[in-house]
């Protein structure tokens, strides 16, 4: 089992140095090698709909087989079986569960592992806006934090792993927790001991069902006179296809370097954003 207490603790002490300066940088190159999809095991939660099932189909094309968790199974069981055919019945598997119950996140960890003996990628994408903000809290933190720490506990080369990718995916506004938690976890210093590259993947206004409901309560927190106003505020920016989406998931598994935060938004190339460590803890943590 993972030490959880002195983990949980490193998190906590690294996470204070991930305030920074952001700038964006475009079609930057690294020297990293190339992660190869095909013929690997990977989980998506929250993969059954929207960018998810888009998540989906392109890692399935691209040779991966796919445990897809979430609490919306498709209802269509002739959508599942042709799906099935299209990618053959032993390369994925569709279970409905609740993300943010972290132990029924871990049975179904063990899933595809007595499914296909291995596990290479996790793509945490289940997210919400529609519910009460404790709800929203336990799928977009704790859900992505459980998956995040399964995915090491299962992937890690320190654990018996073979290493792998995570990838959280959280939208551009709700960045800091889930880009504070990445870069701890996914620092060079992790990455050397368990061999997992951890990515921040964040999406502008994508073409999805979550993002075309604007929720009541959301609404109702708002001073009356912006009410009406953020409706048509949101209509205004620039809207992406989830295809676009799904091709930068895959060049960000393939090229993407561990403890990394990528904007994917207005159909445009997926783009990173660096930040710059505070100069009185840089010196610091490169003793660790």
């Amino acid at each position: 089992m993972y030490r959880f207490n002195s983990f949980i603790n490193t998190v906590i002490r690294l996470s204070n140095s991930s305030l920074a300066v952001r700038k964006r940088i475009k079609f930057k190159t690294y020297s990293t090698a190339t992660f190869d999809i095909n013929d690997k095991v990977g989980i998506i939660t929250g993969g059954a709909e929207g960018v998810g099932a888009r998540f989906a189909k392109k890692l399935l094309q691209k040779g991966l087989k796919v445990l897809i968790i979430g609490d919306n199974i498709p209802r269509d069981t002739q959508t599942l079986t042709n799906i099935k055919n299209q990618f053959g019945e032993n390369r994925i598997t569709f279970v409905k569960t609740n993300v943010d119950d972290y132990h029924q996140l871990t049975a179904l960890f063990g899933v595809a592992l007595d499914k296909w003996k291995r596990l290479d990628i996790v793509i945490n994408n289940a997210g919400m806006n529609n519910r009460q903000w404790e709800t929203e809290i336990e799928t977009n933190i704790t859900g992505i934090t459980g998956g995040t720490l399964l995915g090491l506990q299962y992937m890690g080369l320190d654990q018996g792993g073979r290493g792998g990718v995570i990838v959280n995916v959280t939208s551009v506004l709700g960045t800091y927790f889930i880009d504070g938690f990445d870069r701890s976890l996914g620092a060079s210093h992790h990455f050397k001991r368990t061999g997992v590259k951890i990515l921040t993947m964040c999406l502008g206004d994508t073409n999805t069902p979550l993002a075309e409901n604007i929720s009541e309560t959301t609404l109702k927190n708002l001073p009356l006179n912006k009410r009406n106003l953020l409706p048509a505020v949101v209509k205004e920016l620039p809207e992406q296809e989830v295809g676009n989406v799904a091709s930068d998931l895959i060049y960000l598994i393939r090229k993407g370097h561990s403890a990394s935060m990528w904007i994917s938004e207005d159909n445009e190339p997926l783009y990173e954003v660096e930040y710059h460590p505070s100069q009185k803890f840089r010196p610091q943590l490169c003793k660790l």
